[in-house]
């Protein structure tokens, strides 16, 4: 029996160890050319396997598979589990790393082309913005809303809102200063018992913040038939 030049045997390669060696006549059809040397390793978890002196010396095998099951089996695990997938929360989170992270999202120009970003605890984990998001009150007719528009997703910077204070919070909203404190019109109006639409049309014909409120809607005089 021809020996191969170098001997493998006793020999580790990851979770592999060398068995011996396997001569041609012994192969059943796996690596039958005379110039191959094929080798019986067992791996780790009790499983045999054929593999050729390539495949043990180039790092392409490094179990008999099971590895490569174990990866995928976590993987999904970690995508599965929670169970939480359909919710309207993992929606959120999706679409937050989606305008963050994927340069083909349409809001991506307004997020992550900006540099805004996700926080390593939530960006890798649904489950980590779950949990916040739960002991940080939200509801289903809450969004989440940035403090900053400037800064990152992440706990410190975020909060749950309804979409009422999510539109006063954009960074379109012009601030008006009205007694020393600079509120978005609609809720200036909203605090001073005002008609929005009224002092909107009023700013726009170039009346001060101070006048567009303080003055009284006039009385429309109707005819007497």
């Amino acid at each position: 029996m021809k020996k191969p030049k170098e001997d493998f045997t006793g020999r580790r390669f990851e979770r592999l160890k060398v068995i011996r060696y396997i001569p041609s006549q012994e192969r059943e059809g796996y690596g039958a050319k005379k110039d191959s040397r094929v080798w019986l390793c067992q791996c780790d978890c009790g499983n045999y396997i054929k593999l050729r002196t390539t495949q043990l010396k180039e790092g392409k095998a490094k179990s008999c598979g099971c590895y490569v099951k174990e990866l995928l089996f976590e993987q999904t695990k970690k995508n599965t589990t929670h169970g939480k997938k359909n919710t309207r929360l993992y929606s959120i989170w999706h679409g937050i790393k989606g305008r963050c992270l994927n340069e083909t999202d349409k809001d991506y120009r307004k997020y992550g082309g900006r540099g805004i970003k996700v926080c390593k605890e939530w960006i890798d984990d649904f489950m980590n913005f779950y949990n916040w998001s739960m002991a940080n009150g939200y509801r289903d007719d809450l969004t989440i809303d940035r403090v900053d528009n400037d800064g990152n997703y992440e706990p410190d910077n975020c909060r749950w809102i309804t979409n009422k204070e999510q539109s006063r919070n954009r960074r379109s909203n012009t601030i008006y200063t009205y007694k020393g404190e600079g509120k978005p019109l609609s809720e200036l109006c909203e605090i001073c018992g005002v008609d929005y639409q009224l002092i909107h049309h009023r700013l726009k014909r170039g009346w001060s913040i101070e006048k567009a409120i303080e003055t009284p809607r006039r009385k429309i005089k109707r005819k007497k038939e």
